[in-house]
């Protein structure tokens, strides 16, 4: 079997700019400036502005408002429920009967996201 090559020294992958400004901020706020409203506005320019989009950019698109939204979801989480200390945005390995995926999904507290 032909070893991994290593990971690179930053974990974040670089996401291509989709020309949309509301969407490409997503990426420079942070946790606390990063909220459901700004979600929900990048998110409108979006789905008015895809037919201009090519296929790069729109999937560059996607991945910033999916991270936004976990991001913005987590923060308003603490907030509601301060006694959850460990909450984790991403993908996860997740094991089924014949294979491994990633998905969106984590479990807090028997509490499925």
């Amino acid at each position: 079997m032909k070893p991994k090559a290593p990971l690179p020294d930053s974990k974040q992958k670089t996401v291509a700019p989709t020309g949309i400004d509301s969407i490409d901020a997503l990426a420079r706020l942070s946790d606390k400036e990063c909220t459901v409203e700004a979600y929900v506005r990048a998110a409108s320019e979006y789905v008015r502005r895809s037919s201009e989009l090519g296929a790069g950019p729109k999937k560059a698109g996607q991945i910033r408002l999916s991270n936004a939204l976990s991001r913005a979801l987590a923060v308003a989480l603490k907030q509601g429920l301060p006694e959850l200390k460990h909450i984790v945005v991403g993908e996860r390995k997740v094991s089924g009967a014949l294979r491994t995926v990633n998905a969106d999904v984590s479990e807090i507290f028997g509490m499925r996201l």
